[in-house]
């Protein structure tokens, strides 16, 4: 008797032809399609809208060289931003400026996948390379930007908007570097240069979670040759606002500033070097507290009257500040040096001291009601230091001329 033996086999579907799969396969695909489309389609979509729309907001024309677009990584690069001047002729007094009006070398912005996650902007990087900003206070009245601040500036007829919380956002790892700017003065012919500025925030939030978390801000720049560094701690979004910064001021020349001095000023700075080494601190209690404290250095001083004739000098004072609370009007000081101080005092011919003229006329009025008393200052100083004293007198009222000193 003999047995027959049937096999029976089953066909397996492939594993890449289940549903499953081609789901998956279909997801991965879309995406990738998207990210494409993205990588192609946004690029000169966001440098048409920086040309177009930044032109009509601004009433310049804005032009951009090139813009990069990772979708995958959410990176953002323009390069080559520009904003042109003041067309000539826009005001009556205008002059061309070939150079455009403010020019960006790089912008970088790394936008974080937690934004969807938040619901609001969280930015890991944002970096601006070289931004360059050409300002001119024009001869007849205004500056050469009074346009564009004209676009911003809001409706005084409008009510002001009330309070509220600040919009959300986090951003991580702000650079600036090499920043540059520009303020030709027509009025004073005097040219200011800021140049080689350089501004690191490592963190700024407004994200309730993360208010409370001390941003560090610090800033360097060149300003007119003098270098400024500053470095802070701050809680910017809390109800205190507590914050502490340190200033730095190298040898800084006031000549540049002194045309900004009035011209009816009876006693006039015509020369001097600040340097300051100074700690501040600050915070919104029910009363706000401003502390200072530090170190202020004057070099070369030189004061002259009305009429240009030498009315103070000196070769240094130092100010060593314990502590100084403007708001609460109170000043103390730990230490006051002065070296090399040089006076001079005259006697006009009619009697009259040459000093008088320092002291601004008063003009006749009528009698106003009397203000409300306030806090006198107080001023307490520790140590005072004089070193190489010299006072010059100068009598014109006898003849002939009588000088001492």
């Amino acid at each position: 008797m003999h047995r027959s033996f049937v096999m029976v086999v089953s066909a397996r579907r492939p594993a890449f032809k289940h549903p499953a799969w081609r789901w998956l396969a279909f997801i991965v695909a879309a995406v990738v399609l998207c990210l494409l489309l993205a990588w192609l389609a946004v690029p000169p979509l966001a440098k048409h809208l920086l040309q177009t729309q930044g032109a009509q907001w601004l009433g310049r024309p804005v032009s951009v060289a090139s813009v990069d677009f990772k979708p995958w990584s959410l990176e953002l690069t323009l390069k080559d931003l520009s904003i042109a001047a003041q067309a000539p002729g826009s005001q009556a007094d205008a002059q061309p400026q070939p150079a455009p009006q403010f020019h960006l070398d790089r912008l970088y912005v790394n936008l974080s996948a937690q934004s969807l996650l938040r619901l609001a902007p969280v930015v890991d990087a944002l970096v601006l390379d070289a931004p360059q900003l050409k300002v001119r206070r024009l001869a007849g009245g205004g500056y050469d930007i009074d346009d564009i601040l004209q676009k911003f500036s809001s409706d005084p007829a409008q009510p002001a908007p009330e309070r509220s919380e600040p919009p959300a956002f986090a951003l991580y790892n702000v650079q600036v570097n090499q920043g540059h700017a520009e303020l030709d003065d027509e009025v004073t012919g005097v040219h200011h240069v800021l140049d080689d500025l350089t501004l690191a925030l490592p963190f700024l939030s407004t994200l309730k979670s993360q208010r409370e978390v001390t941003v560090q801000p610090q800033l360097t720049f060149l300003l007119n040759g003098s270098r400024f560094a500053s470095t802070a701690q701050s809680l910017p979004f809390t109800d205190s606002r507590k914050t502490s910064a340190n200033l730095q001021v190298q040898a800084l020349d006031l000549s540049p500033y002194l045309t900004y001095l009035p011209k009816d000023t009876p006693a006039r700075l015509t020369a001097g070097h600040l340097s300051l080494d100074l700690q501040w601190t600050f915070e919104q209690a029910e009363a706000p507290q401003l502390h200072v404290a530090g170190r202020a250095n004057l070099q070369g001083l030189a004061v002259a009257d009305a009429a240009g004739q030498p009315l103070l000098a000196l070769d240094q004072a130092t100010v060593d500040l314990a502590d100084v609370a403007p708001l609460a009007r109170q000043v103390r000081l730990s230490a006051v040096a002065l070296q090399g101080v040089r006076g001079t005092l005259a006697r006009r011919a009619d009697g009259s001291l040459a000093l008088m003229n320092t002291a601004a006329p008063q003009e006749s009025t009528s009698p106003s009601p009397t203000p409300p008393a306030e806090t006198p200052w107080q001023v307490a100083v520790e140590r005072v230091q004089l070193d190489g004293g010299e006072l010059r007198w100068v009598d014109d009222a006898v003849k002939p001329q009588a000088r001492s000193g």
